[in-house]
């Protein structure tokens, strides 16, 4: 009897002897928390077999089947941890699982993620509910079509196909793929077309790590999300430059605004009532050695995509702030600047305390507001019309005056434009070269100056570079000029260097 009832737990201890070498086997796959409980079971047998052994009239068998359960218990929870619920494919953290433990066994493969470009249009047409149908119906067909263990839910819309081989065999499945999401599915009796793109990356030449592969994989995405009716595919290993060369410029930015690594450039605008240079733009520049220098076009998109922005147009105010109480107190008659333009970005606005801390940098330095000309965009409009209208009104009651800048670029809704608190209209170069170059586009031009003239708005014409374009946007009626015919950019002691000698002209 007694080594009957022994038989129990025998079996038990050679169960959880399976159970710790198949958790330690497959130790990359199950959650770090649920592989130190199974490597504590060998500890409970041990324990349940002396207290049987030392009480054989004491029957713990409940006890052992009690953890057994809870094994099984905890399997569950891991497998649901990492499965999609609604597909039932394995999910993003599953992934990213089985590509490290392919990372450690230095096996090449490759990573294909399938967006669906139009979903949200699908979800606003169709419901969710059929919505919903639409990524288990794709699901299901990939399924059909690829390993199920090699299919992952990456993110909402965009189902991973994980490949072992990253050769020609990969182009192949992925042309067939491609080509059946080119025709209609059909949900509920209802036909709906599915526009994809496609993103590729390959180990080891997209990186070595799991963080690294997928910030490859979402930079493809997001660039390929970007570039509407342009190619719905990216395999090309120069993303991995690109991306470094983002988070290159990212550290770059945060080491400028700790160490004193921003500068101010500014672009005089001559006034042509006045007959002189009232007004000037302020541009960032990094302070950088001529190696490997970030020009703005490059910097301040990744400034604005990543929020930077914010404390960099603070920054920016407190140097034009202080450039600008210089010209204050010296009082050079040979100097006639009046005022700043400093463009404000989008998220600028979104700011809670943005006009207290704009108010406190004028106060600082005891500049009035009207000396300095907050530039916007049509884009900053477009994005939230509201918000910016609101703090607008409210910071031109204070005494700022506000510019809308490149206009004629982006949306031009004259709708909106004429019912926003805008002082001045800065009218973008590419919109006046078209009115030079086509003399029956003149007439629309000479009639748009005409029209923002009459709300009362003064104008200025950037971008202008020769003497021929110079007199004809004066001919038209623009009040003031700005662009390289004049002068380029230049630092605050060569701007007033400038000015200075200009005057003496």
């Amino acid at each position: 009897p007694a080594k009957l009832s022994m038989s129990p737990y025998l079996v038990f201890c050679i169960y959880t002897i399976f159970i710790v070498v198949l958790a330690f086997i497959n130790r990359e796959k199950v959650d770090k928390q649920i592989i130190k409980i199974i490597y504590l079971l060998p500890n409970f047998s041990i324990i349940l077999l002396i207290v049987q052994w030392k009480n054989p009239h004491v029957v713990l068998s409940g006890s052992a089947g009690c953890i057994s359960i809870l094994i099984l218990y905890l399997y569950i929870q891991n497998t649901q941890k990492k499965t999609d619920q609604l597909t039932g494919l394995f999910n993003r953290e599953m992934l990213c699982d089985t590509l490290n433990k392919k990372i450690i066994q230095d096996k090449p493969f490759s990573l294909v993620v399938f967006s669906v470009r139009n979903f949200k249009s699908i979800n606003e047409r169709m419901g969710l509910n059929y919505g919903d149908k639409l990524l288990v119906c794709i699901s299901e067909y990939l399924e059909s079509e690829i390993t199920y263990s090699k299919i992952y839910r990456y993110s909402g819309d965009e189902f991973g196909i994980l490949f072992d081989e990253n050769d020609l065999k990969v182009k192949t499945k992925l042309d067939a793929i491609s080509e059946r999401f080119r025709v209609d599915w059909k949900i509920e009796e209802t036909h709906c077309s599915v526009n994809t793109i496609c993103a590729r990356i390959d180990y080891p030449n997209f990186g070595s790590e799991v963080k690294s592969l997928m910030s490859a994989m979402d930079y493809s995405i997001a660039k390929l999300k970007t570039k509407t009716g342009e190619k719905n595919y990216i395999y090309d290993q120069t993303i991995c430059k690109e991306m470094r060369r983002k988070h290159e410029i990212i550290e770059r930015l945060k080491d400028a605004m700790e160490n004193d690594g921003i500068e101010m450039h500014y672009q005089p605008i001559y006034n042509h009532k006045v007959g002189g240079f009232t007004q000037a733009e302020a541009l960032m520049r990094l302070k950088q050695n001529k190696i490997n220098p970030i020009y703005p076009d490059e910097f301040i998109p990744i400034a604005e995509e990543t929020g930077i922005i914010v404390n960099l147009t603070y920054i920016m105010l407190e140097q034009v702030c202080k450039d600008l109480r210089k010209i204050l107190d010296v009082k050079d008659e040979k100097i006639r600047i009046e005022s700043f333009s400093v463009n404000f970005p989008y998220v600028q606005f979104l700011q809670p305390d943005m006009v207290h801390k704009v108010i406190d940098i004028l106060d600082r330095h005891q500049i009035p507001p009207d000396s300095i000309k907050i530039e916007i965009t049509e884009r900053t409009l477009v994005e939230d019309e509201n918000t910016v209208k609101r703090v607008m009104t409210q910071m031109q009651k204070k005494g700022f005056i506000f510019e809308l800048d490149d206009f004629g670029v982006d949306y031009s809704n004259i709708s909106m434009f004429m019912t926003l608190p805008i002082d001045v209209v800065k009218i973008d170069r590419s919109l006046i070269i078209t009115a030079v170059d086509k003399i029956s586009n003149r007439g629309f031009f000479e009639n748009l100056i005409k029209g923002i003239k009459t709300l009362g708005k003064n104008i200025v014409a950037e971008g202008i570079e020769d003497q021929d374009v110079l007199d004809y946007v004066l001919n038209c009626g623009c009040d003031s000029i700005q662009g390289y015919v004049l002068s380029k950019p230049l630092p605050f002691d060569e701007c007033l260097k400038y000015l200075i000698e200009y005057e003496k002209v």
